[in-house]
Parts: structure tokens; C-alpha cells; sequence
């Protein structure tokens, strides 16, 4: 999802099998917080940003809903609350109105990002409620390798997509870049993995691991 502060516009990124990529205008953006989540029930809920669509499906109604989750799982409605007015703020008084992020999200895939996401999606409460379901992650932590494995797996399966070219250059980003992070997040995440498999493969073995690079070097 991207947000326009000089198009008033906010756009959509999504395969077409999902709806496509769109655009809509700022003033026709709602969200929806879910006020009644209790910190107990899992690790949160997630902001949805919604637009009535003239696009309509649903033959109980006379207009048409799109949406998207943005953003990771938030803790309580507060934390959900103060992100939606970050965006509100940017969108209607500037990026002077709002604090520069502190850091960006990571973007690169890790297995050890992937177990702790697992771990704090499998039970209620996450790590935020202490000690109270600390014994029973303990106990089931091998699950949560595999899980993490396959969490990671299926990142590496994934891509990074982008925007089309239209809506790159009504946002000032670089063409350059544009390519440089397609190419980078694409193929970079496949190479340290593979590099990663056969470091342990040869401590596993008792082999040199600089194999490959005798023989791709003929030596």
C-alpha cells in the first residue's frame, strides 16, 4: 500500500487474480479498528483501510467494499489507534506533522525472524502476557522450528513486487532503485540460504567449504 500526499491518492498492490492494482482517493479512505479486542486474545487485530467500490458482488447490497490489512498485528486498540492517526496526520498536515520513523521494517527474509513470528501467532497472548504461556512454548519448541522453517521456506517462494511505472514516477521513486531493490530482494535471499545450506552441509560432513570456489575456479 503507498500513500500520496500530493495525488490525495492512495494505491492498492495486489496480483490481478487478487483485484488488481488501484487507486483511490484519500477522502473516500475508512478504517476499521477493532475498539473491543482484549490484549488477552491473541496478540491483537490489525488495521483494515476500506472504500465503498461501485464494483459489487454482493446481491444484499447496493454498493460494492474493498480493503486491505496494512501494517503487522498491533497489541491493543491504542496501538492501533495511534498508527491510524500517523497516517491521517501525514496525509492531511505533511510529513512535518508526523516524527521520521525510528527504523524501517526489515525486509529481508531470516529464519530466526520466521520462529519468532511463529511463536507469537501459535498461542494467546504472545510473550506480551508474561510467563503465563511461557512453559507450554518451551515444550512444543521444536513445532516451532519446523513451522519457522516453513514460514521462511515460503518467503524465499514469494516475490517482491512493485508498482507500475505510472504510479513510481507520480511518487518520485527511482527507476534505478526500483530495479536495484527488485533484483536485490528477489535473488539476494535465495543466495545467503543456499550459502547458508551447504556451510552447514560441509560442518555436517567434514568437508572443505571451499569446494565450490576451487572448482568454479578450476583449482
Amino acid at each position: 500500500m503507498r500513500f500520496n500526499r500530493e495525488t490525495r491518492k492512495v494505491y492498492f498492490l495486489r496480483p490481478g487474480f487478487l483485484g488488481g492494482v488501484k487507486a483511490y482517493d484519500w477522502e473516500t479512505i475508512d478504517a476499521i479498528l477493532p475498539k473491543n479486542m482484549p490484549n488477552h486474545e491473541g496478540i491483537g487485530g490489525m488495521l483494515v483501510l476500506a472504500v465503498k467500490t461501485a464494483e459489487n458482488e454482493n446481491p444484499y447490497r447496493d454498493f460494492g467494499v474493498d480493503g486491505a490489512f496494512l501494517g503487522l498485528p498491533s497489541r491493543d486498540y491504542q496501538h492501533l489507534l495511534s498508527f491510524w492517526e500517523y497516517i491521517r496526520r501525514f496525509m492531511e498536515d505533511g510529513a512535518d506533522a508526523v516524527p521520521a520513523p525510528k527504523r524501517l521494517r526489515n525486509k529481508w527474509p531470516n529464519p530466526l525472524t520466521s520462529m519468532w513470528t511463529v511463536s507469537r501467532l501459535s498461542l494467546p497472548g504472545g510473550f506480551d502476557l508474561g510467563r503465563s504461556f511461557l512453559w507450554l512454548r518451551l515444550a512444543l519448541a521444536p513445532i516451532f522450528v519446523i513451522w519457522g522453517l516453513g514460514h521462511y521456506a515460503s518467503l524465499l517462494l514469494s516475490y517482491e513486487a512493485r508498482f507500475p511505472k505510472a504510479i513510481r514516477e507520480v511518487s518520485g521513486e527511482s527507476e534505478l532503485r526500483s530495479w536495484l531493490e527488485l533484483v536485490a530482494y528477489n535473488l539476494v535471499p535465495l543466495l545467503y540460504t543456499a550459502v547458508g545450506l551447504w556451510l552447514y552441509y560441509a560442518w555436517r560432513h567434514g568437508l572443505d567449504w571451499r569446494l565450490p570456489l576451487q572448482y568454479w575456479g578450476g583449482g
